[in-house]
Order: C-alpha cells, then sequence, then structure tokens
C-alpha cells in the first residue's frame, strides 16, 4: 500500500533507518514490485526508499538489478508524472555506480 511504502520512506530519510531498513528480508524484492505496479504515490515513494537503501549498499544495488530495477526505471523514465520520472533518474544513476 501507499502508506506502508511512505512508512518506509520516512523511515529511509536518516541513517540508521536505511540501515534497519537493508535488514529487512526481501526488502529489495517488495520495493521493485511495488514500484512496478503501484499506484503514483507508492511508485514514487518505492523509488526514493530504493535509491537510498541502494546508495548505502552495493549488495542491495545489485540485487536491485538482478530484479529488473534498472530496466524499470529506464521504462519510468518518461512517466508523465514528473516526480516519478526523477526518482526514476536517480535511482538509475545510484545503480550505474554500482
Amino acid at each position: 500500500s501507499a502508506r506502508a511504502v511512505e512508512v518506509l520512506g520516512l523511515l529511509a530519510k536518516n541513517r540508521e533507518g536505511r540501515h534497519d531498513l537493508s535488514r529487512i528480508p526481501d526488502i529489495v524484492a517488495v520495493l521493485c514490485t511495488v514500484a512496478g505496479s503501484g499506484n503514483a504515490r507508492a511508485i514514487d515513494q518505492a523509488l526514493v526508499v530504493l535509491n537510498w537503501i541502494c546508495s548505502e549498499s552495493n549488495e542491495l544495488a545489485m540485487e536491485a538489478i538482478k530484479l529488473g530495477a534498472f530496466q524499470l526505471c529506464e521504462a519510468l523514465v518518461n512517466d508523465d508524472n514528473c516526480k516519478i520520472a526523477k526518482n526514476a533518474v536517480e535511482l538509475a544513476r545510484t545503480l550505474e555506480k554500482a
């Protein structure tokens, strides 16, 4: 749900929260699923959280790439929602560095 992903977004705003999120089993898979099939609000937040946790961990970034996050970003770059497009670009840049 969009609300649940928003809560994850709030947690991801600080380093301790990102660290805790990165220890949740399958967090990357869940966020990738939401980013690929949620409503606009959920997609936006999922991209933000993915970007934050992937920027902290190459391991999580590689997992996201394996789960198709980079291809998802490529598809979302041209989204009509400017926030989604911007966050997709930022996540793609983060994943490129991994």
